[in-house]
């Protein structure tokens, strides 16, 4: 680009610059707007008129501004690579809880069922329609190993929603489909 008074001479326009940095104040950094007016008489220039405005407020503002612009880009950048990861996470956990050989089944803190893997789906009599705790009582019943039916609120996974943690209980289950003994352990999880 051409010096603003060698460009105006040139073309013979108006030239206008925005928040021209100007360092050797005592103040400090400051920052002016300009326009170069030239005025020509007979093609040859008579006049320049200079319009000068500080302009230091919002030239700082357009500053923090567009640092602030950097920094949510950059956080956003870094909350998508974080997103990818978890999703990454996610998917190898549910890869490992899909190939165990036993069993799985996730609730929330209040009965529902968030997950529940292949095998423990092969378990569970109608499994998909499934959609809390108390859901499995409607078609199958469990019993201790003296035969004596175990009721509902005494079942592991309910025991866990009030913070017990239940390891190896042994019991019979009997659904329409089959009857079966089963070892049931449950643990509530704290974040």
């Amino acid at each position: 680009a051409l010096p603003i008074s060698r460009g105006v001479l040139e073309t013979h326009q108006t030239s206008y610059r925005k928040e021209i940095k100007f360092e050797n104040f005592a103040r400090g950094i400051t920052y002016w707007d300009t326009t170069r007016t030239p005025i020509f008489d007979n093609g040859k220039l008579k006049y320049m008129m200079l319009t000068t405005s500080e302009s230091t407020e919002k030239a700082l503002k357009t500053l923090r501004i567009e640092s602030q612009n950097k920094l949510i880009e950059q956080q956003k950048e870094q909350l998508e690579r974080q997103k990818d990861e978890l999703e990454q996470k996610n998917r190898q956990l549910n890869s490992i809880l899909e190939n165990l050989s036993e069993g799985v089944m996730v609730t929330d803190k209040n009965g529902k069922y968030i997950m529940i893997n292949s095998e423990a789906k092969k378990l569970i009599y109608q499994s998909n329609q499934l959609t809390d705790l108390g859901d499995s009582t409607k078609y199958t019943q469990y019993f201790d190993l003296e035969g004596i039916s175990i009721p509902y609120e005494k079942l592991p996974g309910v025991r866990s929603l009030r913070g017990e943690r239940v390891k190896n209980a042994k019991m019979f289950v009997k659904n329409p489909d089959r009857e079966f003994y089963m070892e049931n352990s449950s643990s509530p999880i704290y974040n």
